[in-house]
């Protein structure tokens, strides 16, 4: 079953993106790619960032976050940038994307 994982970034929008960008982006693709990610949306807020995250299936983002570049880099985001994390997962029960 598929499964929308969500985490909530509360702080400084410009300063969390910069730190994803640089800390996060260029170690989550491998994770991302081994344990059935397929989608990512970013959106921004005025205090803080969202991050959608659509798996396969929960058990493979569990492994992803337990990746220990994943880890270091979500704690060194929260350090550099003091922000509150909060998390959410749902299960999907419907997709579709309207291809153009």
């Amino acid at each position: 079953m598929a499964v929308l994982a969500m985490v909530k970034l509360k702080g400084d929008p410009d300063q969390i993106l910069a730190a994803k960008t640089e800390h996060m982006d260029p170690v989550a693709e491998a994770p991302f790619r081994e344990h059935g990610h397929q989608s990512q949306i970013v959106a921004r807020t005025d205090d803080a960032v969202i991050i959608f995250n659509l798996w396969d299936n929960p058990e493979g983002r569990d492994r992803a976050n337990a990746d220990p570049g994943m880890q270091a880099a979500r704690e060194k985001i929260v350090a550099i940038t003091g922000a509150e994390a909060e998390f959410a997962s749902w299960e999907v029960v419907s997709q579709k994307t309207t291809l153009r």
